[in-house]
């Protein structure tokens, strides 16, 4: 044991509690792979409003909080796609059509 606390300098307690914990399986399992079914259904694209509102869908209720710690914490990182340039455009042209019809 002295070996592995001089190694890795760490106490001596702080071994055996990591010890002993490193068994359990995480509290986060089983949210997580919840998070992690809608996130895929998504196909990557889903944050964390969205996957709070599918969720609730299912009756599964899950603080906002909760969901980005496991996002961050499992690499759940979504996709943000990029804005429709063709959408910009017509903006441009109606908006010009707009202002000539009020005159």
């Amino acid at each position: 044991m002295g070996c592995y606390a001089r190694v890795g300098k760490v106490s001596r307690g702080g071994y055996y509690k990591w010890l002993k914990h490193s068994e359990e399986q995480e509290k986060d399992c089983e949210d997580y792979l919840l998070v992690k079914k809608i996130f895929d259904k998504g196909k990557g694209k889903f944050g964390f409003r969205t996957i709070q509102m599918r969720l609730k869908e299912r009756k599964i209720v899950m603080n906002h909080k909760k969901i980005i710690r496991i996002m961050k914490k499992y690499n759940l990182a979504t996709r943000i796609r990029r804005r429709n340039p063709y959408k910009d455009i017509m903006k441009k042209s109606l908006g010009a059509q707009d202002i000539s019809k009020t005159n």
